[in-house]
């Protein structure tokens, strides 16, 4: 027979704050012995944010858990900007033998603004990954073509820890 001497939270919605899980200290009232569980609050998704290392023995992930209700807020979001994005789609086979440059935009605006004044077209957006100083980051990535014919071909990524920043601000 087990009895509960402290609950408290454990995992909290990055979005909106719900408790997710709790960490839960129990006793036996028989043998005195304790242990720690976890108990579910509320149903949840985990997304990467971010993979750190560079080799198997020493990753680390960061995680981003969000109540089942943020995370369809977050799909929402996120097809929202596919839609926003699409008008700049082109079906054009582009041929590059260089690595395409890597850029991170961390707010849509200024990645709208730089879409129209820099790039002739993208691929269609998706869930990427970027890879910066031994940091895989996660978000939804597309190729762009800049306007002038010698201008690199560009990976973007706005990664989902911007995009649920964005959404707090609103």
């Amino acid at each position: 027979m087990w009895v509960t001497l402290l609950k408290k939270p454990s995992l909290k919605c990055a979005l909106c704050g719900r408790v997710l899980l709790y960490e839960v200290l129990q006793r036996c009232i028989v043998c005195g012995s304790t242990r720690i569980h976890y108990e579910v609050a509320n149903r949840y998704q985990i997304l990467f944010d971010e993979v750190k290392g560079t080799s198997l023995d020493n990753l680390k992930a960061k995680l981003i858990y969000l109540c089942q209700d943020c995370y369809e807020k977050l799909k929402i979001k996120i097809d929202k900007l596919k839609r926003e994005l699409s008008q700049y789609i082109r079906v054009t086979p582009i041929y590059n033998s260089k690595k395409p440059t890597e850029v991170i935009f961390t707010d849509i605006k200024t990645l709208i603004k730089w879409i129209v004044k820099y790039i002739d077209y993208i691929s269609e957006p998706t869930e990427d990954a970027i890879i910066i100083d031994n940091r895989l980051i996660h978000g939804i990535g597309f190729y762009a073509k800049g306007k002038i014919p010698s201008d690199s071909l560009y990976k973007v990524l706005v990664p989902y820890s911007e995009i649920i920043k964005e959404m707090k601000k609103s």
